[in-house]
């Protein structure tokens, strides 16, 4: 629940209602005239500068600021130009917090006072850490016998997958208009270097893969050998 702030200027944090208006030169951009307009400030979902410019505005005051627009932009035919944004502050507005007593209790699920909500709320973090730690020690389990285990992985498993997530990430920066070889120099690494990193990624997955296939393969043969046995045993006593 949104109410009017007791503040008289604009916060990270804040639910602002503005009016914007913004041009090229002298022509409105498309769908660039905003009435009434409820924004949330610093939470980084609309244009940048104009988040930053509300922050310290007053309840009433009007800014202009200028914005260009970058090569991410979904509209391609603004991309490199400068929109000036005409931004009205009209009020100023936050989160308001229901008490937390009986009646936040009922509204909230089939509880009579706030201390029934607390148990309940305890007992499910509780069951939630016991599956976290049970998740973690079968985690912890299947690395050990991975480690242990005698496979060998042949490169051609690898060497494919490998290659295909450099040209994945190389389209991707691609994309941003980056270069794989300078984003590999801002980080310290050589292609080379990447390709390693990838490729044990992956002959971890492939060793994981195999393992547990093959310990599936041995509980399978290991149930056919009880079912042999228990039908050996049953013929013998009826002989």
């Amino acid at each position: 629940q949104l109410e009017i702030s007791s503040k008289d200027k604009v916060e990270k944090g804040h639910y602002v209602l503005v009016d914007l208006d913004a041009h090229i030169g002298q022509a409105r951009l498309e769908d660039g005239l905003a009435q009434d307009y409820l924004m949330e400030v610093g939470s980084g979902k609309h244009v940048r500068e104009i988040e930053e410019a509300l922050v310290g505005m007053e309840r009433g005051q009007s800014k202009e600021i200028e914005v260009e627009f970058g090569p991410d932009h979904p509209h391609q035919k603004v991309v490199g130009k400068k929109a000036t944004f005409k931004i009205g502050l009209k009020e100023i507005k936050e989160k308001s917090l229901p008490p937390l007593d009986d009646d936040f209790a009922s509204q909230v699920g089939e509880f009579k006072t706030i201390d029934e909500r607390r148990a309940f709320v305890r007992v499910q973090i509780s069951a939630g850490r016991e599956r976290e730690a049970q998740n973690l020690l079968r985690a912890e389990a299947v690395d050990r016998l991975i480690e242990n285990a005698e496979i060998d992985v042949p490169l051609v498993m690898i060497a494919d997958k490998v290659e295909g997530w450099i040209r994945e990430l190389s389209s991707e920066l691609e994309k941003r208009g980056e270069d794989l070889e300078k984003f590999l120099q801002t980080k310290g690494r050589t292609r080379e270097q990447l390709r390693a990193a990838y490729a044990r990624r992956e002959e971890r997955e492939v060793r994981r893969d195999l393992n547990l296939d093959r310990s599936a393969e041995r509980a399978t043969r290991e149930g056919d050998d009880t079912k042999e046995q228990e039908e050996a045993r049953k013929l013998t006593q009826t002989s």
